[in-house]
């Protein structure tokens, strides 16, 4: 018999395996919206609340809140003297595929910019803010950007009362003898908490009692969202624990020309206001509560005007009043400005 021989015979040839390269991995889907979260700075945790010192509801005087807010600045300027009394000031940034650029900080809930790219396509900031936390706890700082409260704007001689009961409160005298953007130490000065939920940033913070010599618990909630078609959304929601007054508001100033265009590129904006009367106001800048007609003042926006040609017109050298907004049919949206 022959010896046993190999299945394959002497002139079969090895089958050549093929080294297909791998295919490359699909790209990474960029997300139309991208959150990103990280510190801005610290600053101390001690809150001045301006506690009642009285039974009938009144708060802490003004003159001692007063103190109160400026050691608060002084403790601004060395914050790391103690680590236990150390809060991060949390930032949060969103980037749209659209190429917009959003920032809002904890501190104040404030807007710190919003870049959106111009004619050419090139991103510029137009808001007006700082780029460090020690600037915005100065005390020359206009509130940009910040969340005001718990009341904007002024209340005369620094005195409310509540309805039903009529009941009168004396709050904080921060401007004047009248109280001013809800005090010394407003929702402009309190680091709020926040968290996340999608591409929603929900600040939050809780007001106590007599805070600034208001009635009543405020628990406040500040939402900030920004979508993929470049649309930044604020929505603001409180709850109280007893009749009290609320009036919560944001202060973004707005520069459209962008930074790198200079101050004086704000007075070539074009406004249009949809509004045939506005508030008059007294010569501390308070509304008295009469509405006059727009037509023939400076105030008249009804069709678009250069602010340029306005602001010499105006006694006090810039608008600081409200305007009525004419309302359509009410079931319909109402042009506003632009």
């Amino acid at each position: 018999m022959a010896d046993n021989a190999d299945e394959k015979g002497s002139g079969d040839v090895e089958p050549e395996e093929k080294n297909e390269a791998p295919e490359p991995p699909p790209e990474p889907k960029v997300p139309d919206v991208e959150l990103i979260v990280d510190g801005f700075g610290f600053m101390p945790k001690t809150i001045i609340t301006g506690k009642s010192r009285t039974s009938k509801g009144f708060g802490k005087s003004s003159k001692n809140l007063k103190k109160d807010s400026e050691t608060l600045n002084t403790e601004h300027s060395s914050p790391c003297a103690s680590s236990t009394n150390i809060d991060i000031v949390r930032r949060y940034t969103w980037k749209t595929k659209n190429r917009m650029t959003v920032q809002v900080i904890t501190y104040g809930a404030t807007i710190t910019s919003i870049q959106v790219p111009d004619r050419k396509g090139i991103p510029d900031d137009v808001i007006a803010g700082f780029d460090t936390l020690e600037e915005y706890l100065q005390p020359r700082n206009p509130y940009f950007g910040s969340t005001i409260g718990r009341y904007a704007n002024y209340i005369k001689d620094a005195t409310m009362s509540v309805k039903p009961s009529g009941r009168m409160y004396m709050l904080t005298s921060n401007k004047g003898h009248h109280h001013y953007h809800g005090g010394y130490v407003g929702f402009d000065k309190i680091n709020w908490r926040s968290y996340v939920t999608g591409n929603k940033v929900i600040m939050t913070h809780v007001s106590e009692r007599f805070h600034e010599g208001y009635p009543g618990t405020v628990m406040a909630q500040a939402i900030f969202e920004v979508t993929c078609d470049n649309c930044l959304k604020i929505e603001m929601r409180c709850t109280t624990s007893e009749p009290t007054i609320v009036n919560i508001s944001n202060m973004p100033y707005f520069n459209l020309a962008g930074h790198h265009a200079g101050n004086e590129t704000m007075y070539d904006h074009i406004f249009t206001i949809n509004a045939d009367k506005y508030t008059a106001v007294d010569d501390d800048g308070l509304v008295t509560g009469e509405k006059k007609v727009v037509g023939g003042t400076p105030y008249d926006f009804r069709i678009p005007r250069v602010l340029r040609t306005m602001i010499p017109r105006i006694p006090l050298g810039g608008y600081d009043i409200n305007f009525c907004i004419t309302q359509g049919i009410e079931q319909d949206l109402t042009f506003q400005a632009r």
